[in-house]
């Protein structure tokens, strides 16, 4: 009753506390999840079938850890966070093909920290420096750069004629979580900070675009999954109800990372994430305890599937990379993948082919998890 109490609060901040229009309410789907409740749980994999890609490896394409994927109809982009921040880019087959420099000179980059993709305009996006987004052309030519002062950002997205951007809380005195520019620079804020603490990582990002030209956002300290639509609006589309146990319910008592992981491992649930919405369905991962859950949500009849079971035959991702039309994508390791074979011995030839093809020193191997 509390946590539905709170998330009543949450929806009515949102409404009358931001600038610009406000969040509203419309049409949304209300969630229940019980993860005792035996008649959601099932035993099936989230995803029924998966296709992988090997991604060409040297000096000049070595990859650290991959953060986002994109493809377009012939190039992958991936950017990874760590060690440094970088721009890689490779066709469909996965050759290399350039990476985007860094550095202080005309169209290079001093820190990038998320890609989008244009592709109206076919351009490439680069999030640099938290305050810059600048763009390039698919063949990694520069085109121009522009500064959203003010503004530390981790990640956005094209959105209509505007941009969308999320901010984590780099400085300690975020007041919103979302902030639309549209084409005149004229700037709304939507979602309020919910916690504490600083410059919190959502790995496989809080962005999911949709096939009307939306995008799906996902956050911390928000049961609630929001659409942001182009004309600059954000209202509620899914709305999570834990019960008792959902995490929002005490994020505003959380001053930093290890008590709301210490609620989690506790058995409390956490809020959504790594979503996906194909067709009618929508995919999202839980974390409760020790373990995660992975959700199939299907809009039509309002049924929902939970599973601990990411993969049939591949170990579980530990975060999506991004997303086409049918797939969620992932990266991982050919070291893990290659220790994972060795203990579970793969049983489709698909998967005997991939575990053949690991090689240990190689860049990581792009999964694409299908239903």
């Amino acid at each position: 009753m509390k946590a539905r109490f709170l998330l009543f609060l949450i929806l009515l901040f949102g409404m009358f506390s931001c600038k610009g229009p406000g969040v509203s309410t419309g049409d949304y789907a209300v969630i229940p999840v019980d993860l005792k409740d035996k008649g959601v749980m099932t035993d099936e994999p989230m995803f029924d079938d998966f296709d992988y890609l090997m991604l060409e490896t040297s000096d000049s394409s070595l990859l650290g850890e991959v953060a986002q994927t994109i493809l377009s109809e012939d190039r992958i982009f991936i950017y990874t966070m760590f060690p440094t921040g970088s721009v890689k880019v490779f066709d469909k087959s996965g050759r290399y093909l350039y990476s985007l420099h860094r550095g202080r000179g005309h169209g290079e980059l001093l820190y990038p920290n998320s890609i989008a993709l244009d592709r109206n305009a076919r351009q490439l996006l680069v999030l640099d420096k938290y305050d810059a987004v600048v763009r390039y052309d698919l063949d990694g030519n520069f085109i121009d750069k522009q500064t959203y002062a003010g503004m530390p950002n981790f990640y956005f997205e094209r959105l209509g004629d505007g941009m969308l951007f999320f901010n984590p809380n780099i400085t300690g005195s975020t007041q919103m979580w979302l902030t639309y520019c549209d084409s005149t620079g004229h700037r709304s804020e939507f979602l309020p900070r919910v916690g504490k603490f600083r410059l919190f990582i959502m790995q496989g990002g809080c962005f999911t675009r949709t096939d009307d030209g939306g995008i799906l956002v996902n956050t911390l300290g928000y049961d609630t999954v929001y659409m942001a639509r182009p004309d600059g609006t954000v209202k509620p589309r899914f709305v999570f109800d834990f019960g008792s146990r959902g995490i929002g319910a005490r994020m505003e008592s959380y001053v930093d990372h290890k008590d709301y992981n210490e609620d989690i491992e506790s058995g409390m649930i956490s809020n959504p994430k790594d979503m996906g919405l194909f067709g009618d369905e929508l995919l999202f991962r839980l974390t409760s305890g020790k373990k995660d859950y992975f959700g199939i949500y299907d809009i039509s009849s309002g049924k929902l599937r939970v599973t601990d079971r990411q993969f049939a035959e591949l170990p579980q991702m530990p975060h999506r990379t991004g997303y086409t039309e049918d797939a969620m994508l992932y990266a991982i390791s050919p070291l893990v993948l290659s220790e994972y074979f060795e203990e579970h011995p793969p049983r489709s030839s698909k998967a005997r082919e991939l575990m053949r093809l690991c090689n240990e020193e190689g860049n990581p191997i792009l999964i694409f998890g299908r239903r």
